[in-house]
C-alpha cells in the first residue's frame, strides 16, 4: 500500500482523462443533480466556460479540486480504475461536453475527428476493454447515461445494462449541453449546419485551457473523510448514502453487471419502498438496533449492528450483503404504514383509520421508532387489535393536547426513546406521556383553548378538520384536499376599533388566534369577508348552502353577534367537545358511544 494517504496536483482535462483510463462514480455518490433552468449549475458552468472564447481568450479556466481513490491498480491488460470522490457533477459534465462534441462531428461528416475524440478522451482502447466508456456513472443513473453515450457512432460504444429511469436532471443536462454545442457551432452555410473549424475551437478550448487540482486518497476510511468535507456545496453524505456504499462495499461485486443485478433487484426495490421519506428511516431503525443510538450517529449505530459477529455470523460478501438488505426490510412495511406511503392491508379498518388520523395529525417523526415496532408486532399479532387502536389514539390525543395548548412537539423525542421496550402496554404509555409531555388535566385544557394562539400552530388544520369530522350524522362533506379551505378569523386580524365596538384592543390581541375566534371557509367566502364586520357577512354566510363547513354553519346559526364574550362561550364549548374526542383516561378512549363518533368521522 502506498504510505502516504493524500497527494496532488494541478492538471489540463486533456492530461486528467488520458492518465486516469476509467473513471467510477461510487455507490454512496447521489445521482446528478445538476439543473438546466436560468441561473442554475449548468448555466453558471456555460457562462464560466465561455470565458475561454470571450475577451483574449488567453486564461485558461481553473475548475476546482478533483477527490480520487485508486480502487483498482491496472497493468498491461486491465486500467487503473479511481472512485470519484469528489467532482462527480463536473467530470460528468465535462464528459457530456465531449460527447456532445463528437456526435456534432459526426453529424458534420468529420468522422475522422470524431473517431479521435472517442478514442482519446470518451471510450477505452485497451484490449479486453475497447469500446467500453472511460467514465461509469453511478448505477441509478446508468439508464440515462447509456442514452447518452450510444449517440456515439465512431465507434458504436459497448455499455454495460443500464439501471434506474430513463428521465432525470442527467438526461436533461445531456438535452440541454447539445443543444448548447450545437448554438456554439452553428454555421448556415455548412449543409449540416455546423461548423468543424468552431468545433474543434471548442473540443480544444476545453481539453487544453480547463484546468483541475486533482487529490488523489489512498484509502477508503480517508476517502469517506475527504468526501464528507469537500463535498461540493458543503453537505455531508446522507444516512442512505453511507449504507448504500456500505451494502454495496460488503457485495464487492466484481464487474458493473454484478452489482447493476443486485442494485436492481436488491436495492432499487428498497429506495422505492422509502419514497420521498428517504432520510427519515434511519434514525427509528437504528432506536430499534440500539436505543443509545442518537441521530446524528444512527448510520454509524447500524454499521456496529450489521458487523458484529452476532449479526454477520462468518458470513461475507454477497451473502452478508443479502443479509444486510433483508435486515434493512425488515420495518419497511411498518414504515411506509406510519408514513402513509402504502397502509397494509392486513389491518383491520378501524386500524387503517387510526393510522390516517396520525398522518392528518402529522405525527412527530420521533415516534416512528415506536409505531414502527407497534405495527409489526401487530401484522405478527403479538398486540390484540384494542391495544393497537388505544396506543394510536393515546399518541393522537398528546398530539391534540400539546397543540390546543398552545405547546410544540420538542419533547416528544424524549418521550419516545425507547418507548416501545419500556412502556409497551397502553396504560403504561398513557402514564408516561401525560407526565414527560406534560399535558396536564383537563382544567389546563381549558386554559390552553382559552388563550393558546392555535391559529400560529402547524397543526391547527388538523384540530379544525377533527372537529369537522366529528358530526353525529356522519355526514362526509370535509374537503380532503386541505387546501380547499382557509382558516378564517370570525374577529379580523386587522382590527378596526370603530366596527367592534365591544372589544378593547386588549381582548383583540389576546384573543384573535385563539380556537374560539377560528372557522373555516372556502377560499372564495374568504376573500369575501375580508376584515368585514361580523353583522355585515352573517346573513350571507347564514344562507342554505352559504356555508359548507358544518362546524361553520354552527357558529352562524348559534351566534347574532361576535365579541369577546361570545368568543370565550363558544371557547367553553369547543373544550367540552375536545375533553370527549381526546381524553386523558383510558376509560374515556373505551367509552363505547365516542367510538362509535369516531368511527363515522373516519
Amino acid at each position: 500500500m502506498v504510505s502516504q494517504p493524500i497527494d496532488s496536483e494541478p492538471i489540463t482535462l486533456h492530461k486528467f482523462f488520458n492518465e486516469h483510463p476509467r473513471l467510477r462514480v461510487p455507490e454512496f455518490q447521489r445521482t446528478y443533480v445538476w439543473r438546466t433552468s436560468p441561473n442554475t449549475e449548468l448555466p453558471r458552468f456555460w457562462n464560466d466556460l465561455s470565458g475561454l472564447w470571450d475577451g483574449d481568450g488567453g486564461a485558461p479556466l481553473f475548475l476546482g479540486a478533483i477527490v480520487l481513490h485508486e480502487t483498482k491498480s491496472g497493468g498491461f491488460q486491465a486500467p487503473d480504475e479511481y472512485d470519484i470522490i469528489d467532482g462527480q457533477q463536473r467530470l460528468l459534465t465535462l464528459y457530456l461536453f465531449l460527447t456532445a462534441i463528437a456526435e456534432a462531428f459526426q453529424d458534420a461528416g468529420d468522422t475522422g475527428s470524431a473517431t479521435n475524440l472517442q478514442q482519446q478522451y470518451l471510450l477505452m482502447q485497451l484490449s479486453g476493454f475497447s469500446k467500453q466508456p472511460q467514465f461509469i456513472s453511478a448505477i441509478h443513473d446508468s439508464n440515462q447515461f447509456n442514452q447518452a453515450v450510444l449517440s456515439l457512432r465512431h465507434p458504436i460504444p459497448q455499455v454495460p445494462r443500464g439501471y434506474g429511469s430513463k428521465n432525470g436532471r442527467l438526461s436533461e443536462a445531456w438535452i440541454w449541453i447539445r443543444r448548447r454545442v450545437r448554438e456554439f457551432a452553428g454555421d448556415p452555410r455548412e449543409e449540416s449546419g455546423l461548423s468543424c473549424a468552431k468545433l474543434s475551437d471548442l473540443q480544444a478550448k476545453l481539453v487544453a485551457q480547463t484546468h483541475l487540482v486533482v487529490i488523489r486518497v489512498f484509502d477508503k476510511a480517508t476517502a469517506h473523510q475527504v468526501f464528507e468535507r469537500l463535498n461540493k456545496g458543503g453537505k455531508p453524505l446522507d444516512d442512505i448514502d453511507l449504507v448504500r456504499n456500505l451494502v454495496f462495499g460488503t457485495l464487492s461485486a466484481t464487474s458493473p453487471e454484478e452489482g447493476g443485478a443486485f442494485y436492481n433487484a436488491s436495492w432499487d426495490p428498497f429506495e422505492q419502498k422509502l419514497g420521498k421519506h428517504a432520510k427519515e428511516y434511519w434514525y427509528p431503525l437504528a432506536l430499534i438496533r440500539d436505543e443509545k443510538a442518537t441521530k446524528a450517529g444512527a448510520y454509524t449505530a447500524l454499521q456496529t449492528y450489521w458487523l458484529k459477529e452476532a449479526f454477520t455470523d462468518g458470513q461475507t460478501g454477497s451473502q452478508l450483503a443479502q443479509k444486510i438488505m433483508s435486515d434493512l426490510g425488515e420495518y419497511i412495511h411498518p414504515f411506509q404504514a406510519i408514513t402513509g406511503i402504502d397502509v397494509p392491508t392486513e389491518l383491520l379498518a378501524a386500524e387503517r383509520i387510526a393510522l390516517s388520523r396520525l398522518h392528518r395529525a402529522e405525527v412527530p417523526v420521533m415516534t416512528y421508532g415506536f409505531f414502527m415496532q407497534l405495527i409489526q408486532a401487530r401484522l405478527q399479532e403479538s398486540v390484540t387489535s384494542t391495544d393497537f387502536l388505544l396506543f394510536c389514539e393515546i399518541v393522537e390525543t398528546a398530539i391534540a393536547r400539546r397543540v390546543l395548548q398552545g405547546i410544540e412537539m420538542n419533547a416528544f423525542f424524549q418521550a419516545f426513546k425507547g418507548a416501545w421496550q419500556n412502556h409497551n402496554t397502553p396504560a403504561a404509555l398513557l402514564a408516561h406521556l401525560t407526565d414527560k409531555l406534560k399535558l396536564g388535566n383537563d382544567d389546563d385544557l381549558r386554559q390552553g383553548i382559552l388563550t393558546a394562539n392555535l391559529g400560529l400552530m402547524k397543526r391547527c388544520r388538523f384540530i379544525l378538520t377533527e372537529h369537522e369530522r366529528w358530526d353525529p350524522k356522519g355526514a362526509k362533506h370535509l374537503p380532503t384536499d386541505t387546501e380547499a379551505f382557509h382558516v378564517d378569523h370570525v374577529l379580523p386580524q386587522k382590527f378596526v376599533a370603530k366596527d367592534w365596538p365591544d372589544v378593547s384592543s386588549a381582548d383583540h390581541q389576546q384573543l384573535i388566534h385563539t380556537w374560539g375566534n377560528l372557522a373555516m371557509m372556502t377560499p372564495t367566502q374568504n376573500i369575501a369577508k375580508s376584515a368585514k364586520e361580523y353583522a355585515k357577512v352573517r346573513p350571507d354566510l347564514a344562507e342554505p348552502g352559504g356555508v359548507p363547513f358544518r362546524t361553520t354553519g354552527e357558529l352562524v346559526k348559534q351566534h347574532q353577534s361576535w365579541d369577546a364574550h361570545t368568543i370565550r362561550v363558544r371557547a367553553g364549548q369547543l373544550t367540552e367537545w375536545a375533553i370527549e374526542r381526546w381524553p386523558l383516561t383510558l376509560e374515556g378512549f373505551q367509552d363505547t358511544e365516542r367510538a362509535k363518533r369516531l368511527v363515522a368521522a373516519g
